[in-house]
């Protein structure tokens, strides 16, 4: 598909490989771009909008009472929050314009929520650490939220779990311990450590992210 095709009902616009679904994004050129803390990183203008808001009423509606989520049903693009640990994060050093490419996929890092559970606070990092279970981490819901994680507050450590299916955190599966300070605006350091002991100092394995 192009810029300009148009999509109608019964067209079929690929084959799928998973059982599940797939996204189905649109670019809206008739909004204003989204911002971003450092707008280097998105490259070109970003006008991502959900295919449900292109509907009229009340289609639009009824669409949106069929989508399971509780979160924003339309979705979300961003959680950077300037001066906090929210938010998307790169590895110190990867190029501004080559930030979204597949080959520094592991250099990136996300401290935000579920995408369809606003009061499951996540950690997803494209590079594990050495016996770190899961890409994905669920922190505990008694540590403090990413954009109350500020330098006046930080290092902090916070206990990871497992995900249930329904998005909760999985108190039978301990998945570790993350100790992360804000640096500044735009830096942070973490480190992810193999046990729920308490941890008040970083080893030889921290890493400085930048937005």
């Amino acid at each position: 598909m192009a810029p300009g095709d148009t999509v109608r009902a019964g067209d079929t616009l690929a084959t799928m490989f998973y059982a599940h679904g797939f996204d189905f994004g649109v670019n809206n050129r008739g909004m204003d771009p989204h911002e971003f803390v450092n707008s280097a990183r998105a490259g070109a203008p970003v006008h991502a909008q959900s295919p449900i808001a292109q509907f009229p009423e009340p289609l639009r509606t009824q669409m949106i009472d069929r989508v399971q989520t509780l979160a924003d049903p339309l979705g979300r693009l961003s959680h950077d929050v300037v001066g906090t640990a929210s938010g998307s994060w790169f590895l110190e050093g990867t190029p501004l314009d080559q930030s979204h490419c597949v080959c520094y996929e592991g250099n990136h890092l996300f401290l935000g929520t579920l995408q369809e559970r606003d009061d499951t606070r996540i950690m997803t990092v494209g590079q594990l650490w050495p016996g770190q279970p899961n890409v994905l981490l669920v922190i505990d819901p008694a540590a403090p939220s990413w954009t109350e994680i500020t330098a006046a507050g930080s290092p902090i450590a916070l206990k990871a779990w497992g995900q249930e299916r329904d998005g909760t955190p999985m108190y039978g599966y301990p998945h570790g311990t993350v100790l992360i300070e804000v640096l500044g605006d735009q830096r942070i350091r973490i480190e992810w450590f193999d046990t729920h002991e308490p941890v008040s100092s970083f080893a030889s394995a921290a890493r400085i992210y930048e937005r």
